[in-house]
């Protein structure tokens, strides 16, 4: 089994080195995946001594860890949507390429 701070950390990473349209769409792929597994994490927790990433009073807060992916990714698009604006077929800003 994956560990939920592993899987939680390379969806950071993930968001965080989004140049493209096609590669936020592949990041909200990787949160659906994460938020689909929201039992199997708890349960994980429950069980484990590790700390949970994110928290609230050392309790595994899942909603609060998917409103932070959701923060972040919008956060990366409003970046890259600050571009020119003129997209190639690959989802590429031309001024970046």
């Amino acid at each position: 089994m994956m560990n939920p701070n592993e899987h939680f950390d390379k969806i950071v990473k993930t968001i965080k080195s989004c140049e493209t349209l096609y590669h936020i769409n592949s990041a909200i792929a990787l949160i659906e995946l994460y938020d689909s597994r929201k039992a199997l994490w708890h349960s994980f927790f429950k069980q484990e001594i590790e700390f949970p990433r994110i928290h609230h009073m050392a309790i595994y807060d899942h909603d609060r860890t998917i409103a932070f992916f959701n923060i972040t990714i919008r956060n990366v698009k409003t970046n890259m949507m600050n571009c020119c604006g003129d997209w190639d077929s690959f989802g590429t800003c031309k001024c970046k390429s």
